[in-house]
């Protein structure tokens, strides 16, 4: 294995493209790769003609050719001050307004969606070409609707797929460098380099690394699937210390207004129940293996994926499924579910976050983010500070549940005595017999 190992690192492919990864790139400096936001600000400042990056009317019209087979011609005397670039106006990412070149003729908007490793909210284009057509009188404009993702996606909604037109950045961006092929170097060409750099290695995919790494694939498979097989895995280690520590867990339960009970786990995931809640009517799934407690709702510690990053621990209030529960614990259910819906938790859980839609499997209702995935320290750094990351973990699962705990004992009693209350209710229509 060491021999197959050594070869592999001294292969002049590997060295090759350890060279062209290992490069220090000013937007993945200030964690721009992941963040759509921040994609959406650089594109609308390279396409803006009147910003001072020395691109001009260039890479506007590179964008303007693959949306409109069309560009903006160039003269001498032409500065664009009329072409405006409007960036998070009603939510939506960006927009071009481009005057009309005659009279006869209608001035063009271009309204942009970018989407990097997101997918679009099931309404989302829907509402924004709601707002363009208002605010846009067709008789004046030509309006254009360009969702832009790493490789031409289109739209999930087949009605938004008939409005807005899917673009490539994998597309786009070859259309950009073909513009500036000529441009005299600038610290904005830099800048622009690094963008380009950073979106082939992060997002699209460059050609020269594919070919590279399947030289290597091809030389030395063996020692890269032992290297896949026992590649580290930091929240799966976390998890595996917590499972194993006892001690470490009972700082969970010290001083919470309710008894914390754990329940069947695995090395994945870490489950607790309320002893209080069980002795609730209708809160136990008798035929139920989903844990030892038969309990209908836990508490959890587990592995998340955030989209696009590695796994980080999370905590939540989880529902069991619905397959074996009796009538009153599948309305306890449903009524535990819609009460959670209406609790105001901001402090710990995302405001991004919204509750699923009900269905028969397991549901997260309120949960938050225990440790966020660190890639500033290296695995060996991490495995030392590993208990050290346990008890950080801990004291942010006990404050959760401190600030949590009694809202969901409120609406799970709550819906526990309407089931009972609805279940002793005397029948219509006996009411007169008795």
């Amino acid at each position: 294995m060491n021999e197959n190992l050594d070869a592999l690192f001294e292969d002049d492919s590997f060295c090759d493209l350890e060279k062209m990864l290992n490069v220090f790139c000013p937007f993945e400096a200030v964690g721009m790769a992941s963040q759509e936001i921040r994609h959406a600000h650089y594109l609308a400042y390279i396409l803006n003609p009147n910003k001072p990056h020395g691109f001009g009317i260039k890479l506007l019209n590179a964008f303007l050719r693959l949306a409109l087979v069309k560009e903006i011609p160039a003269s001498s005397d032409a500065k664009y001050e009329s072409v405006k670039i409007i960036r998070e106006r009603d939510n939506i990412d960006l927009r071009i307004e481009i005057p009309a070149p005659t009279l006869q003729e209608k001035a063009i908007v271009l309204v942009i969606e970018l989407k990097i490793n997101a997918v679009e909210d099931a309404k989302q284009l829907k509402k924004y070409h709601g707002i363009v057509n208002r605010q846009y009188r067709d008789k004046d404009w030509d309006k254009r609707y360009i969702f832009l993702t790493k490789q031409g996606t289109a739209a999930r909604n087949t009605k938004d797929q008939e409005n807005w037109k899917p673009m490539a950045l994998a597309k786009l961006i070859p259309e950009f460098e073909t513009e500036l092929k000529n441009q005299n170097p600038s610290q904005s060409f830099d800048f622009f380099r690094a963008n380009i750099g950073m979106m082939r290695r992060k997002h699209l995919g460059d050609k020269e690394i594919r070919q590279k790494v399947a030289e290597i694939w091809d030389r030395h498979s063996d020692a890269l699937e032992k290297l896949i097989k026992y590649q580290p895995d930091r929240a799966g280690d976390i998890m595996q210390y917590l499972v194993a520590n006892d001690e470490l867990l009972a700082k969970l339960k010290e001083d919470q207004p309710l008894e914390i009970r754990k329940t069947k786990s695995s090395h994945k995931i870490l489950r607790f129940h309320i002893k209080a809640w069980d002795c609730l009517r209708g809160m136990k799934a008798e035929t139920s293996r989903w844990v030892d407690s038969q309990s209908i709702i836990v508490i959890e510690i587990y592995k998340g994926r955030p989209k696009g990053l590695p796994r980080d621990i999370r905590i939540t209030y989880c529902l069991d499924h619905s397959g074996n529960l009796d009538k009153a614990a599948e309305k306890n259910r449903e009524a535990i579910y819609k009460k959670s819906t209406d609790l105001k938790l901001l402090k710990w859980v995302d405001p991004d976050w919204t509750i699923p839609s009900y269905t028969n499997n397991y549901i997260h209702l309120h949960k938050a983010v225990l440790w966020p995935w660190d890639e500033r320290k290296s695995y060996s750094e991490f495995i030392n500070n590993i208990e050290d990351i346990a008890k950080l973990i801990i004291e942010n699962a006990h404050e959760f549940l401190t600030h949590t705990l009694l809202h969901y004992d409120k609406i799970i009693r709550e819906a526990s005595l309407e089931t009972t209350e609805h279940n002793n209710a005397v029948p219509e229509g006996e009411a007169n017999t008795v």
